[in-house]
């Protein structure tokens, strides 16, 4: 996440999760608690996400999905 103010301070902030905790779920919660907090910030600083790994977690458990249904299809036939 970068937050960049008017003069061109920015601030990198990372995040990361704990083994076992879920990414997509992680996320969540880091956006919700981004959208609070940037709430309070004067208009001028802004807030941009610069990595978001819930994209490739959700897409992975789909090919995953996808490989399996597959799967099943070759097997009845």
């Amino acid at each position: 996440m970068r937050v960049a103010g008017p003069e061109g301070e920015t601030v990198l902030i990372s995040v990361s999760r704990l083994p076992g905790a879920s990414t997509p779920d992680v996320v969540a919660r880091v956006r919700a608690a981004v959208t609070e907090t940037a709430a309070s910030f004067p208009s001028s600083v802004t807030v941009t996400p610069v990595y978001d790994q819930a994209a490739l977690v959700d897409e992975a458990m789909r090919s995953v999905r996808d490989a399996i249904l597959l799967g099943i299809a070759l097997c009845v036939r």
